[in-house]
């Protein structure tokens, strides 16, 4: 299912104070998380927000029906909207309990980027036929096949060093 990926930078708020208070983190997430659904119009769980070091660099993806798809990212791409978000950003992390103990500054809240995965296809579109790969055909993305083989090694590493504890 296509997603839409949302930079947000929030200054003024210390990354490692805020990692270092895990119920002030968890806070400041689900604040921010509920924030970014409601100015995109879908679930909390069409959300999922991640936080990490640059002062605090949200990474927010939103996952929404289908047929939000197009209008969402067309509103979030409209720079009206990111002065609107970051404003509510703004003010929700300003509304975290205790948030005072991890600023280390005024806090001030950027858009800095709205990213798609993929594009929707379009309705008119045909259908692409299901086909059924030759043998021996790779069929796997180039991301999935990087990972297998991560996994794979992974494993490999894993039983070489229980061999080694057992020897």
């Amino acid at each position: 299912m296509p997603s839409i990926s949302l930079v947000v930078r929030v200054e003024g708020v210390d990354y490692d104070a805020l990692v270092a208070n895990v119920t002030l983190e968890s806070t400041f997430a689900d604040e921010l998380q509920a924030c970014i659904a409601e100015a995109a119009n879908v679930s909390q769980l069409a959300v999922s927000v991640s936080l990490s070091k640059g002062s605090v660099v949200v990474a927010a993806t939103i996952t929404p029906h289908l047929d939000q798809f197009d209008i969402l990212v067309d509103s979030l791409s409209d720079n009206s909207t990111h002065a609107t978000l970051a404003a509510e950003v703004m003010q929700a992390v300003s509304a975290v309990p205790h948030i005072l103990l991890v600023t280390n500054g005024a806090i001030a809240v950027t858009v800095q980027a709205v990213i798609t995965s993929a594009s929707v296809p379009s309705s008119t579109r045909a259908p692409t036929p299901l086909s059924t790969p030759a043998a021996g055909a790779h069929n796997m993305r180039e991301s999935d096949r990087a990972c297998a083989m991560l996994a794979g090694w992974v494993l490999l590493a894993v039983v070489a060093l229980n061999l080694a504890f057992l020897a």
